[in-house]
C-alpha cells in the first residue's frame, strides 16, 4: 500500500459539509493527511453534474440542490470543489478573528465497492467567548438505476455560557444527471 501526502490551503466557507449532499459544517483550511492507493478495478464513478432533491427528516423540507463531482478512477474525488483522496484523510483548520475549527474528513468505499462512505468530524470554538462546539456527519453516496443517492446523518453539539445544546437531522437526496 503507498502513501500519498499532499498539503492544500483552501480558503472561503461552505455553507454544507462536503457538498450541498451533505448539509453541516462549513468547509475551511485543507491538509490532505494520507491516502491508500486502490488498484483500478470497477468501482462507481460518481463524475457528472447532478440535481436533484433532498428531504430533511426532521424538518419535513424538500429542498432542490445541485452538486458537482469529478472522479479520477478509485483513489480521488472532488465534490463540489472539494478534493478528497478516497482512503485517505482531509483535516481542515481555520483560525479567524471570530474562531477556529478543525474538520476531518474521509472519503472510502464499502466492502463491494459499490458506495462511498463519507465520515467528517468537527470542534471548533469562539474566541473570547465561552462558546465550544463539535459536529459528525456521515453520508453514503450510491448510483441506483442511473441516479445518485445520498443519505446521512448529522449531529451538532453546542456548549455556550455552560449549556449543552444538541441537534440533529438525517437527510436523504436523490439525483439525475443534468
Amino acid at each position: 500500500m503507498s502513501k500519498l501526502a499532499i498539503t492544500v490551503l483552501l480558503t472561503g466557507t461552505l455553507s454544507s459539509t462536503i457538498s450541498q449532499a451533505f448539509p453541516g459544517l462549513p468547509k475551511v483550511g485543507e491538509e490532505i493527511l494520507e491516502a491508500r492507493q486502490y488498484p483500478e478495478a470497477s468501482c462507481p464513478d460518481f463524475t457528472g453534474l447532478w440535481q436533484g432533491h433532498c428531504r430533511h427528516e426532521k424538518e419535513a423540507l424538500d429542498e432542490e440542490r445541485t452538486l458537482e463531482i469529478k472522479q479520477t478512477g478509485c483513489n480521488a474525488i472532488k465534490i463540489d470543489g472539494q478534493d478528497l483522496p478516497i482512503g485517505g484523510i482531509a483535516r481542515q483548520s481555520r483560525v479567524d478573528q471570530v474562531e477556529e475549527r478543525t474538520v476531518e474528513t474521509t472519503f472510502d468505499w464499502n466492502a463491494e465497492r459499490t458506495q462511498g462512505l463519507i465520515v467528517e468530524n468537527g470542534s471548533g470554538r469562539s474566541l473570547g467567548q465561552a462558546d465550544h462546539w463539535t459536529s459528525g456527519a456521515d453520508g453514503v453516496l450510491e448510483l441506483k438505476n442511473g441516479q445518485l443517492v445520498t443519505a446521512s446523518g448529522f449531529h451538532f453539539k453546542r456548549i455556550q455560557n455552560g449549556k449543552v445544546k444538541i441537534t440533529g437531522n438525517t437527510y436523504n437526496c436523490r439525483f439525475a444527471k443534468k
